[in-house]
């Protein structure tokens, strides 16, 4: 018997498939400026409304939303879940988009809920200080205007 590993298996125990979902929540969404970026349809594919748990900030000056992890389990940030054909394809090409060679965002693995399934997905977290951002209470980009 051959003790050669094969493609399938780690240490004597199954790779584990490679996350193909990603989670969207700016500029990357539906009817957002960079949404063309994703790639073509037949690349990605959109699954669902969807939100993880995070704080999404508006920051002075900037045309895109941050958002940041939080403990507080009772914070979202809402955007979108795609699935994407070949994520070592799709995104290293949204690495460069989202800046991460420059360490402004940084592409993290997060659980996201989507129609009442939670899902492991990356995403892209603001990866710099976020003096004098302002909170978005709903969570959600655009930015929705509060009444009076």
């Amino acid at each position: 018997m051959s003790k050669r590993k094969n493609s399938e298996t780690m240490n004597g125990r199954a790779k584990p498939a490679p996350v193909s979902y990603l989670f969207v929540y700016g500029t990357l969404m539906q009817g957002q400026r960079l949404h063309h970026r994703l790639g073509n349809p037949g690349e990605i594919r959109f699954v669902a409304p969807a939100k993880i748990h995070g704080e999404l900030y508006r920051l002075p000056a900037r045309r895109y939303p941050a958002a940041i992890q939080s403990p507080r389990r009772d914070r979202f940030v809402h955007g979108e879940l795609y699935r994407m054909r070949k994520p070592d394809r799709t995104l290293p090409a949204l690495d460069r988009v989202e800046g991460c060679d420059e360490g402004l965002f940084e592409r993290r693995l997060v659980d996201v809920w989507a129609n009442g399934t939670k899902r492991r997905a990356w995403t892209y977290l603001f990866a710099q200080p976020l003096a004098k951002a302002q909170v978005v209470p709903t969570g959600r980009f655009p930015y929705q205007q509060a009444h009076a």
